[in-house]
């Protein structure tokens, strides 16, 4: 994955066409914006294209074509940046982008004594993926229940915001909605019915993440709920009677 990259096309010793693209990030929009530039390059003093003439060229950026002319006059040792082109580009729902890139330029040149009419480079970019659903933390991995605990959602953007859920044993209830960045949440001692011959049990809480109405994705944590001392059954004697 990278937020910036290059494809390079060799059209002879001394000359090539590349596309050089970079990213910036819309974590709340799951978008990025992307620049792509066409760039005809020299890579020596001594490899210089002398023409005057309007050329024509295309660049296509994840699917979409953009027509634009250039001149192919090139001095030695020059980077030329024939066109550029920003664009919105949308993510897919976990983030993940590959952005497809494509450009011809009609340098309609003789070089060397060879003549070069269209020169093509391609490629992907794997772009950065964007972070989505929150991952949620503990503030510790023991409590009692009748207890308070921490519940942590360090979110991907200020626009999002949680919905925590628990479930322990066959008990389940909502913890709250339009979370942002913590809860904290006093465990029901009530979840001791559910286990009735031990003193703790396994609390799964589910976080799901929204941007608005829509739901990003959805993660889990858990922590051990024990049953405080004050309310363990115990046995203070035992006594034998005869029969």
């Amino acid at each position: 994955m990278a937020a910036s990259g290059t494809i390079t096309k060799a059209i002879r010793t001394g000359y090539q066409m590349r596309i050089v693209w970079s990213t910036t990030q819309s974590i709340a929009n799951n978008t990025s914006s992307v620049t792509a530039k066409v760039q005809l390059v020299s890579t020596g003093s001594s490899y210089t294209i002398n023409s005057s003439a309007t050329k024509n060229g295309t660049l296509t950026v994840n699917g979409t074509k953009y027509s634009f002319t250039f001149s192919a006059a090139l001095s030695g040792n020059q980077a030329k940046t024939l066109y550029t082109k920003t664009v919105t580009v949308a993510h897919n729902a976990d983030g993940s982008k590959t952005c497809a890139f494509a450009s011809t330029i009609g340098i309609n040149v003789t070089l060397g004594g060879t003549y070069y009419g269209d020169v093509t480079a391609s490629g992907n970019g794997v772009l950065d993926t964007i972070p989505r659903a929150t991952t949620p933390t503990m503030s510790a991995s023991t409590v009692n229940m009748g207890s308070s605990i921490t519940i942590n959602t360090p979110r991907a953007s200020s626009a999002f915001d949680h919905t925590l859920t628990y479930t322990f044993g066959k008990a389940t209830g909502t913890i709250g909605s339009g979370i942002g960045t913590s809860k904290a949440w006093t465990v029901p001692l009530t979840l001791a019915n559910q286990i009735p011959s031990g003193t703790y049990g396994t609390c799964v809480i589910t976080c799901k993440t929204y941007n608005g109405n829509t739901l990003i994705g959805t993660k889990t944590v858990s922590f051990r709920a024990n049953v405080p001392a004050a309310v363990v059954p115990s046995i203070s004697s035992v006594g034998t009677v005869e029969t």
